[in-house]
């Protein structure tokens, strides 16, 4: 089974279940998700477990999610770019409760 998602504008198909951070390797082989706001150097997955914010994407509208903690899910729409590391449930689920 697959999943359909939108990764900055482009269609992409994947195998379920994956979480974000692998979703994006597999649409452009790299990691890098987006740029630092202070160094504008390249940041991607880093720990895996939500502790680093290195992950961070915007999810259906929902800004700072941490990626590696959400699964992809069929019509999702995720933006990589800058982010700014936050916390709360916007933060470590990509919903908006």
């Amino acid at each position: 089974m697959t999943i359909r998602f939108v990764l900055d504008g482009a269609q992409h198909e994947v195998p379920r279940p994956m979480k974000i951070p692998a979703a994006i390797y597999s649409a452009r082989e790299t990691l890098t998700n987006r740029k630092s706001e202070v160094a504008e150097s390249p940041r991607g997955m880093f720990c895996g477990i939500g502790c680093c914010f290195e992950c961070l994407v915007t999810v259906n509208g929902t800004p700072k999610v941490r990626g590696c903690l959400v699964q992809v899910e069929d019509g999702m729409v995720i933006e990589t770019g800058t982010g700014t590391a936050g916390t709360g449930t916007a933060a470590s689920n990509g919903r908006n409760e």
